[in-house]
């Protein structure tokens, strides 16, 4: 992913960066590696718990963070040179809306980044880990929570054909060469289903989301698991 970062960023000069649904900082950071240049980040999310571990990051103390809800971006319009958001766009009860919003506040010419990941995998072990999510989803949903199965990759794209942008770039990443049976990997992804299903123990349907996690882990022993494909956008508002 690192490498497809560069190649989509590197020539870039950010300006005034504006990184929506930040969570921890992770991809600010991210930003700040692979711009060319940028003046200032300034990274927003409606988590104060997640505000406060970015703001505790010794690594991302040069950047501004805000609480600030995507679907009401309280910024003028044209504000930001680039606008990015990462990952997150399934987390967003409106990400359609949301894309607006952050239209509205990107100045013409401006730069619109999102990585997101999505459903359209490749091969078996990739799908492992769709499903995965998507079983995660189902149980922050059941919770009260918006977490949305992670989208097909044609409907992110068709989201992203109805703005008015020009010079845009797909980039896609597909790991399918990763030891699908890697067990650090492997281990990871196991105290992942682990910990969520500690959380689905409060949820009514908790037999149906534990018979869920059963099945997951004999595919995830059987068949593996790769990490879910991403899709990099990079586009220039007209």
């Amino acid at each position: 992913m690192s490498d497809i970062l560069t190649q989509a960023l590197s020539k870039l000069d950010g300006g005034l960066v504006l990184d929506v649904a930040t969570g921890e900082g992770g991809f600010a950071g991210l930003l700040a590696a692979h711009l060319q240049s940028y003046e200032r980040i300034v990274g927003i999310d409606t988590s104060t718990h997640a505000l406060l571990a970015a703001l505790d990051n010794p690594d991302l103390r040069e950047h501004t963070f805000a609480r600030i809800d995507a679907e009401r971006l309280a910024f003028p319009d044209a504000a930001f040179d680039t606008i990015a958001v990462s990952f997150s766009l399934h987390h967003l009860k409106h990400p359609a809306r949301v894309l607006i919003e952050m239209m509205r506040i990107l100045r013409p010419g401006g730069r619109l980044i999102i990585a997101e990941m999505h459903a359209s995998a490749r091969t078996v072990p990739q799908r492992t880990a769709v499903q995965i999510h998507q079983w995660a989803a189902s149980v922050d949903t059941a919770l009260g929570l918006t977490h949305s199965p992670t989208f097909p990759r044609q409907r992110f794209v068709d989201w992203i054909e109805a703005l008015p942008l020009d010079d845009v770039e797909f980039h896609d990443w597909y790991d399918s060469g990763a030891n699908p049976f890697d067990s650090q990997f492997t281990t990871q992804v196991q105290g992942y289903v682990n910990d969520y299903l500690e959380r689905a123990s409060e949820a009514s349907d908790y037999p149906l989301l534990a018979r869920k996690a059963a099945a997951l882990r004999e595919r995830l022993r059987a068949e593996g698991i790769q990490p879910e494909p991403i899709l990099l956008l990079v586009a220039r508002k007209r």
